[in-house]
């Protein structure tokens, strides 16, 4: 597991987008990531998937339909593209961090979301599917080792820090990276 202290890092601004179809929002994609992980929160489900040969691809093939998104991040380990609905459009912003060629500096505090799931079922390569015994069923882009409740599937996201004023400091952004597994 990654340590947990305050870190920095260098990046560039955040880029700003609005996207009024889904063509857009693929564009993007393929201009920022040779491959990236997605989740994606629908009106009705959330989904993780994985942009690869500059295609989207989810779990059962299907579709994303702009109409249903409500958010979605792509990420990858040094930048992701969050998606939001604001009304009839959606909004999104690139965080990059470019420890080389960055131009500010940023801290930030990793953490690791723990997922539901007790039990793994690989269903094709790269892909596993957790379970939990509430019934909690959903699949992941990552080939998955080992997971039991001593030892779970994590979500790896850096939360960054603004100060107001430079007194208050607050957080102001986060950022999926990948998953990672967990365990004692």
């Amino acid at each position: 597991m990654p340590e947990k202290d305050l870190k920095k890092a260098k990046f560039i601004e955040p880029v700003t987008y609005t996207f009024k179809t889904i063509e857009k929002i693929q564009e993007t994609i393929k201009r920022n990531f040779q491959e990236a992980t997605i989740f994606t929160l629908l009106k009705d489900k959330a989904t993780f998937g994985k942009y690869t040969n500059q295609q989207i691809e989810l779990p059962d093939n299907e579709n994303i339909a702009f109409y249903k998104i409500e958010e979605m991040r792509i990420f990858d380990p040094t930048k992701e593209l969050y998606i939001w609905r604001q009304n009839d459009t959606l909004k999104g912003r690139l965080r990059e961090d470019l420890p080389e060629t960055g131009t500010k500096d940023i801290e930030y505090i990793i953490s690791d979301l723990v997922l539901w799931g007790t039990r793994a079922k690989t269903e094709k390569p790269g892909w596993t599917t957790l379970k939990e015994d509430r019934g909690i069923e959903y699949t992941v882009p990552f080939p998955v080792k080992r997971v039991d409740e001593k030892h779970p599937l994590c979500l790896t996201i850096h939360t960054y820090i603004g100060y107001i004023n430079d007194i208050q400091a607050s957080y102001i952004d986060s950022r999926f990276v990948g998953f990672t597994e967990g365990g004692e």
